[in-house]
């Protein structure tokens, strides 16, 4: 049986960075991540702001930060 199937972490806490986290999938792969102990930054739209502040709020290894992946400039504050 593999890590993934038995839910068995032996990895390091990781900074992961995810987009398009106040969706269906995203929400439950952040879930997940959160679950084994990473560190999530969520990239966020402003119209997808507040429905991201009310789906994480109260989990303090998730950071939001507003921006969209066609703006170069918020990516590389990102490296």
């Amino acid at each position: 049986m593999s890590e993934l199937q038995s839910g068995y972490n032996t990895y390091d806490p990781m900074k992961i960075l995810i987009t398009g986290a106040t969706g269906f999938i995203g929400r439950r792969l952040t879930d997940k991540l959160l679950s084994r102990g990473h560190e999530i930054y969520v990239l966020v739209r402003r119209q997808s702001l507040e429905k991201a502040r009310t789906l994480f709020a109260g989990k303090d290894r998730v950071h939001l930060i507003l921006g969209d992946v066609s703006n170069n400039d918020v990516l590389d504050t990102m490296k």
